[in-house]
């Protein structure tokens, strides 16, 4: 009885050993370790207390004693393989030997992440079987996290699926692939898509805790962020304050310039129109380097237009109508977003925004070396704008479509980037409602999230990305899918089945 149960402790010790030594190899931080680790003592120790006669007996033989010296030198290869693998965890250097440098960051962000001591974590939500531009857009996100996390000890990474990971996405409040969560403390930036730059500007604004807000314009009846309801923008204000942004108004007709911790403005559907020195305010604001979003309903006028004139956008003195949403929201005045834009501040977007009453953007004649219109939002082709709002069938005087919802300008005189307008002939697609349905709140944050971040922390130059790469044909895949599964062990088992045999004939 004692030989059996010295035994049964010996193989629950000897089970613990080879699960640490395991853990050791794959996830040596895994909690627990120590615990496991004793126990696989305790229990071989255990063992040859109890049963040390047999265990004598069975080494003093010529196969036992082969057999221990074996297990010996495997344990003792199995202990240097962990401790190579702890060092090199610990103390590791990566070599990035790839023509683009793909799984490396640039010397500047490799310095600047081995000063940082804040932690910081990465939250990313890539669509793993998508089509081809979504499994792309996952495996560069995956070697530039790689290289991040590798870099600092401070950054931390995680990876999910939004199509898989519902409950983790649905957390997050995403909607669409692509979407980077930069948290540090109580702050969080939301990033789409982003590259080295961006990302490494969104850690440095986490970790520095810089105090920027977004500030909604008074003192003209516009719609404000403490106000609830059908117009209000109150839950437009909650996400912009979950992203580490202040909400503050600002009356510009008293104002004599825009705070210097101004990340953007919005000017959403003013009663009156704007005086001249409120609008050569904002346009001061914007002229220099500063971000605008401006959305006022179709026929109200905001004071703002000769500016927007002069920066190349305009709203029409129209209205949309889309008789694809007839059946969808019963009103052809609401149209849906058929398609969104190229640009960064929408790319990877899914679930179309919702507009009511919205009069179409357009672009005037502007020098395009001096400012960059960019559609970011547009209807379908069966949309059109009508001029006439006593009737809503299309004729020859009407706008034919597609026709912009939401559009952008960037300006950039002599060459050098400054200010961003984005425009919206719609003030309720911001309104707390609109924020709860399809993908008006995504959108929302999206654009305002792009227009807070353009006064980046750290200009990064670009890099040169060989365009080479490797394609093999169906053939050379099934060559090559043989030799590696089947081939290559078939080698290492017909090995050792010959020296096994050849030890038994000895």
């Amino acid at each position: 009885m004692t030989a059996v149960l010295a035994r049964l402790i010996g193989a629950v010790g000897l089970f613990a050993t080879l699960a640490v030594g395991a853990m050791l190899l794959v996830a040596p931080d895994l909690p627990g370790i120590r615990t496991l680790a004793a126990t696989g003592a305790v229990g071989l120790a255990g063992w040859l207390y109890l049963d040390w006669p047999a265990v004598a007996g069975w080494a003093a033989s010529r196969g036992g004693a082969e057999l221990a010296w074996s297990v010996a030198l495997i344990a003792v290869l199995v202990g240097i393989a962990a401790v190579s693998v702890r060092i090199a965890d610990r103390f590791g250097t990566r070599w990035d030997v790839t023509p683009s440098r793909t799984h490396s960051v640039q010397e500047r962000t490799a310095q600047i992440l081995g000063e940082l001591t804040v932690p910081v974590s990465l939250t990313a939500f890539y669509v793993a079987e998508g089509d081809a531009i979504e499994r792309a857009h996952r495996a560069r996100w995956a070697a530039m996290s790689e290289a991040f996390d590798a870099a600092s000890p401070s950054v931390s990474v995680a990876t999910y699926d939004p199509d898989v990971s519902r409950r983790e996405a649905a957390a997050a409040d995403v909607r669409s692939n692509g979407v980077v969560l930069v948290q540090a403390g109580d702050r969080t930036e939301r990033l789409f898509a982003p590259d080295e730059a961006s990302l490494l500007n969104a850690i440095l604004r986490v970790a520095a805790a810089r105090d920027r807000a977004v500030y909604f314009t008074s003192g003209s009846g516009e719609r404000a962020p403490t106000d609830a309801g059908r117009t209000g923008l109150a839950q437009l204000a909650a996400r912009l304050r979950a992203l580490g942004l202040r909400v503050e108004t600002l009356d510009v007709r008293r104002a004599q310039r825009i705070p210097d911790d101004a990340a953007a403005v919005l000017l959403v559907d003013p009663a009156t129109p704007l005086g001249p020195g409120a609008a050569d305010t904002l346009a001061t604001f914007v002229d220099t380097g500063g971000a605008l979003l401006v959305a006022s309903e179709p026929h109200r006028p905001t004071g703002l237009e000769t500016h927007l004139g002069r920066w190349g956008l305009r709203t029409a003195d129209a209205v949309v109508v889309d008789p694809l949403v007839r059946a969808v929201v019963g009103d052809a005045t609401s149209p849906l977003v058929a398609r969104y834009g190229v640009h960064a501040s929408v790319r990877g977007l899914r679930a179309p925004a919702l507009f009511n009453g919205a009069a179409p953007v357009q672009s005037t004649d502007h020098d395009p070396t001096k400012a960059t219109v960019h559609t970011l939002a547009e209807t379908s082709e069966l949309a059109w704008g009508e001029t006439n709002p006593a009737r809503h069938e299309q004729d020859d005087s009407d706008l034919a479509g597609p026709l912009s919802l939401l559009s952008l300008v960037e300006l950039h005189p002599a060459g050098v980037a400054t200010g961003m307008v984005v425009l919206s002939g719609d003030a309720d697609w911001l309104s707390d409602p609109a924020m709860e349905e399809l993908g008006n709140g995504d959108l929302a944050i999206r654009v305002l999230g792009h227009l807070g971040r353009q006064a980046d922390l750290v200009k990064l130059p670009p890099r040169d990305r060989p365009t080479g790469t490797l394609s093999m044909d169906w053939m050379a895949r099934v060559v090559l899918g043989i030799v590696a599964v089947l081939l290559v062990p078939g080698v290492c088992f017909g090995a050792g089945v010959g020296l096994w045999m050849r030890r038994r004939r000895l």
